[in-house]
């Protein structure tokens, strides 16, 4: 409620500068930018998350220079610049926040910066085999701003691509692959790969959400090329839906539902033969330490939004923590190198130190110091949601309330709220939004 966020609001605030400081400083806008987000205070939160991006674009013009730094000290020295997926979450959440104050033609521009910021990203990834190179939810967002606009045919387009990206995250962040890709690792906890991920995954599965496939079926006879039409007359033979005419006399409401809490970074540790990489003149092993991201379950599985006694479901249409899971984990070989490589040189700089003066206590604490050194950084914007659930609701022309409930996976009613004096006008997208933690 409001107040609780006047409170997160006073707390970050006054941890700005000995918690967060300069380090933290792209944290810090992301943190407060949200609360007020949150809260609807979009005003405040455009001036934050705006700030957020002007330090990112700071951090990236220093990234050789602190990739050096890097090499010989450690991450957690350095500024926190932010994974890739929460640089894509920043730009997604700019978006519903200009969306959610009724400002389409903000959203639409920030919309746009979406497809461009991966682009980018994709080209500086020294992994080219990277999992997470196309935002679903970026494509929809795209389509019902387009739709606002009567371009009718670039919505179709930005359909067509979230229902094929859709299709993928079935596949790229399910059960299979996140088990698989958790224990291609040696050193990955595999009691926690094989009971928590199984069951979190599984409970929470991902599908192609049905309203993108009605709104390509009520698209698809006019924009569809020949060979697209074919394919999803076939696919959505059974889906049904309204008219584009009839659908243009209503409006929409967009109901977001935020669910949950990201991952957190957790550390790893493990030991490796320096002999294996090249420096046969260590024989001792050295230990290492590296993040990887946990998932953090939550009871609520889904919203029903009831207007005038019918009933809405939300389906998932951005999985955060499994975006977060997998990203990290298709660059965990290159912070892998980097850290080994850094490792053994502390290690062999003391034993040099150690001979030089003739103590072996001394490079015995020098190991133990440089072990110390070498800590995970397990900074991340960990109070984003764990997943982002939408329904859009085609209603007449008129005022509405509208009862939400929030359900386990058995159907237990967990939350409640209701939202009042929803203004519904013809050809109009209004957009809603609730957060559950649960």
């Amino acid at each position: 409620n409001s107040k609780n966020y006047k409170k997160a609001e006073k707390l970050i605030k006054k941890a700005k500068k000995k918690e967060y400081g300069k380090k933290n400083a792209l944290l810090y806008y992301l943190n407060l930018g949200w609360v007020y987000h949150l809260s609807g205070d979009s005003k405040s939160a455009e001036e934050l998350f705006t700030e957020a991006d002007r330090t990112i674009g700071e951090l990236f013009t220093k990234h050789t220079s602190d990739d050096i730094a890097s090499v010989v000290g450690n991450d957690n020295n350095l500024p926190f610049r932010g994974e890739d997926f929460e640089k894509i979450m920043l730009t997604i959440i700019r978006t519903l926040d200009y969306s959610l104050a009724g400002n389409l033609e903000d959203a639409r521009v920030e919309v746009l910066k979406i497809g461009r910021r991966m682009k980018f990203l994709n080209q500086q990834r020294k992994n080219k085999k990277a999992t997470y190179t196309e935002d679903a939810l970026a494509h929809y967002l795209s389509a019902l701003i387009y739709e606002s606009d009567n371009e009718d045919n670039q919505a179709y387009i930005a359909y067509l691509d979230a229902y094929k990206f859709y299709k993928k995250y079935q596949a790229k962040y399910g059960v299979e692959y996140l088990k698989s890709r958790y224990l291609s690792g040696s050193t990955y906890n595999k009691k926690y790969v094989n009971g928590y991920i199984t069951d979190y995954a599984r409970s929470y599965q991902l599908k192609v959400p049905l309203f993108i496939k009605q709104s390509l079926k009520r698209l698809m006879k006019e924009y569809a090329n020949g060979s697209d039409l074919a394919i999803l007359e076939k696919e959505l033979a059974n889906v049904k839906e309204i008219s584009n005419s009839d659908y243009k006399k209503m409006g929409q409401l967009i109901f977001v539902h935020y669910n949950g809490y990201a991952p957190k970074k957790v550390p790893v540790r493990f030991r490796i033969n320096p002999s294996k990489y090249g420096r046969a003149d260590i024989t001792s092993s050295i230990d290492m330490e590296y993040p990887t991201f946990r998932l953090r379950y939550h009871h609520i599985a889904y919203a029903k939004v009831n207007i005038n006694g019918k009933t809405y479901i939300t389906d998932i249409v951005e999985p955060i923590d499994r975006i977060a899971v997998v990203d990290l984990m298709d660059r965990i070989g290159g912070i892998w190198a980097k850290m080994i490589a850094r490792r053994i040189a502390k290690y062999a700089a003391s034993q040099v130190a150690g001979a030089a003066t003739g103590d072996k206590t001394f490079a015995l604490l020098g190991n133990l110091a440089s072990n110390l050194s070498e800590q995970a950084d397990l900074r991340s914007w960990r109070i984003i949601p764990a997943e982002i659930g939408m329904v859009p609701i085609s209603l007449p022309p008129g005022t509405y309330t509208a009862t939400i409930t929030f359900h386990s996976l058995s159907g237990t009613i967990l939350d409640k709220t209701t939202i009042n004096n929803i203004k519904i006008s013809p050809n109009k997208k209004v957009f809603k939004m609730y957060r559950t933690i649960r």
